[in-house]
Order: structure tokens, then sequence, then C-alpha cells
């Protein structure tokens, strides 16, 4: 309901119904709201609208992003405390292909590597309140993956970006045939290790969208069901294990 493609379908017209019922349902029973998401290259359901897709130049898909972030993140101030303002900046795999790893995205492509800071700084200005997250997919396991998102965390705190937290989307098992690497498998010690390794850097870490299918899990249903259970038990454990990891959200 936040994602750019509902909160703002056609250039300044902001439909807020979707995520404001969320948010409201939540205040009413004392519950955290996480903010998904500001700015994502390769958005889907739904995907980013054609005028952010098509802007001719790098002023206009500035100016696009600078308003969007300032007028949803300022409606939200206060009750919404933390966000992923860009989400998946890597690109799938981690291969570095021509663009050294970032995902070639529309944001890429006008505004360059930098956009990613400055997102988050358009971020801190519209909310100094809210936590700040980078968010992204198979890079809980050691891998290609996992360092190129290792490394531009670690880049964006020298630069003194306002990042205050790191997400790893918990997608396990997450189709029906295994990825290269098996990137999402992780152990629950690989878990343990890459919260712990991230949070070393000096910022918070979280499991963002924990979820775990049973496709390619063996046996009949009761045994897949013990072992997706253990699953989603054994992220939590390596969460809990990690003192600055703050919280699990999960997904569907």
């Amino acid at each position: 309901a936040m994602k750019w493609g509902r909160i703002q379908p056609e250039p300044g017209r902001y439909d807020f119904s979707g995520a404001d019922t969320i948010v409201d349902f939540a205040a009413a029973h004392h519950m955290r709201v996480r903010g998904h998401t500001l700015v994502w290259g390769g958005a889907s359901d739904p995907p980013n609208p054609d005028y952010v897709n098509t802007a001719a130049t790098p002023a206009q898909q500035r100016a696009l992003m600078t308003e969007h972030i300032r007028t949803v993140m300022q409606h939200y101030a206060g009750r919404v405390d933390r966000w992923d303002v860009v989400n998946e900046p890597i690109t799938s795999l981690g291969e570095a292909g021509s663009t050294d790893g970032l995902r070639d995205s529309v944001f890429l492509q006008q505004l360059g590597p930098g956009h990613i800071a400055e997102a988050f700084e358009l971020a801190h200005q519209a909310d100094p309140e809210a936590r700040l997250f980078v968010n992204d997919v198979f890079v809980l396991k050691p891998g290609p993956k996992q360092e190129r998102y290792f490394r531009l965390v670690r880049e964006l705190l020298e630069a003194k970006v306002p990042l205050h937290g790191v997400g790893f989307q918990g997608h396990l098992a997450f189709l029906p045939t295994p990825l290269p690497g098996e990137v999402d498998m992780p152990t629950e010690a690989e878990i343990e290790a890459t919260l712990g390794r991230f949070a070393a850097l000096g910022v918070d870490v979280e499991i963002t969208e924990l979820n775990v299918h049973t496709w390619r899990l063996t046996g009949d249903r009761p045994a897949r069901l013990e072992q997706q259970r253990e699953l989603y038990a054994g992220a939590v454990r390596a969460c809990v294990a990690v003192p600055r990891c703050k919280a699990v959200t999960v997904w569907l």
C-alpha cells in the first residue's frame, strides 16, 4: 500500500487511503508499522508508474524523487518510525555487470550511483526522527551479493549518509527450483553471522520479509510443515542472538 505505484499512481495525485487504513489500525492496536518503500528501481506488485520510468532528464527524475519522498514521509511523520528508503539496490545475485553490482534502474541511469545516498538525505530531511534502512534480498547467505551489499553499506556510512539500519529480506526457499548457490537457503548459523557482521559496522539490523515456502522441502505435508516451522524459528533465534537485531517482520 505504500509502494510508489499505489501511493502516487499519477504525478502529484496521492492516494493514501490504503496505507492510512493500515497505519490507523496499527495505532489503535499498539502495533509498529514499517514503511515500504520509497525508492525501488525494480518495483513490482505494482511496478513503478510509467511517468517514473520515462522521466526525460536527470532534473526531472530528481524532482520526482525529491517530491515523492518528502510528501510521503511528512504525511507519516510521527506514525511510521522506520522506512525502507531504498529497496533492492543490488543486482539479483550480486553480478557486477556494467553497473558495479548496482541494479540497472531508471534511478541509476538518470542520477548515477549517488541516488542512493541522495534518497537517504531527502528522507532524513523529511522526517529527522525516522530510522532509515536499506533493504535487499538474498543477502543472508555469504556470497557475491552479500559482499556487494556490505560494501554499499560501508561506503554509505563512511560518507556520513543518515543510514540507521540494514534490512535483510528473509525469503527462504523462495522459488520451486534452487537458485545458484542456494542463496535463499541460509543456515541459522549463516544468518546469525551475517547479522552480526553488518551490526559490527554500527547499524541496526532487521529481518524484514520473513516467509518460508514449502515447495522445496521434503516429505509429506506434516513433515514439510515441521521443516518450515524450524526454518522460521531458526531465523528468529539468529536475530535474538545478535543484540543489534531489532525486529523480525513476517511477509505474506
